[in-house]
């Protein structure tokens, strides 16, 4: 049976939706997600503010993104890592829509490490400063901001990797009609 006839439409003008969408919309009626996936997607999918950059390049989120790449990037590079797909780099062999969706799931995954530990160094500078620790709350408020820029990049990445994931499925749906 033609996936992309079946069961359409269920929602007025799936025709009218952008590729990427119309893909979301047809993968969930071909393969049923569960409870904590849909959660987990609702969470992480950008949202329609998001998807410009502008709120996260106002926040500086592209001065963080060189320091990190200024570290992290140049050790990568040494061990050879930057030429192929992995949480921190998108790799040069491969910028199909398949690695693309596999880089949106490192994202993923890195967020929650950062959403996790930004939550008990936010808790912990919290404790820290009513237990008149000054030093330990301000050493758990700097880890706080910079797991919060760490957020802030890997959402910032994630919608960047959306639009050019529409843009090149926009570019096939074009060449297929």
């Amino acid at each position: 049976m033609d996936t992309e006839n079946r069961n359409l439409p269920i929602i007025a003008g799936i025709r009218d939706m952008s590729p990427l969408e119309r893909e979301s919309y047809l993968s969930t009626i071909n393969n049923p997600k569960g409870l904590i996936q849909m959660m987990s997607d609702v969470y992480f999918e950008p949202k329609s503010f998001e998807r410009s950059g502008r709120l996260y390049e106002s926040l500086g989120v592209r001065y963080f993104k060189k320091l990190v790449m200024g570290t992290m990037g140049r050790l990568g590079k040494k061990i050879g890592k930057h030429r192929f797909a992995n949480n921190y780099f998108l790799g040069q062999e491969d910028r199909s829509v398949d690695a693309l969706k596999r880089f949106d799931t490192g994202t993923r995954f890195n967020e929650g490490v950062h959403l996790f530990f930004g939550l008990y160094s936010s808790i912990d500078a919290a404790y820290n400063f009513i237990v008149d620790k000054p030093g330990v709350a301000m050493f758990m408020a700097g880890l706080t901001i910079f797991n919060a820029s760490s957020i802030m990049l890997q959402r910032y990445n994630r919608a960047r990797i959306y639009n050019t994931i529409e843009q090149k499925l926009e570019k096939v749906s074009k060449t297929n009609q």
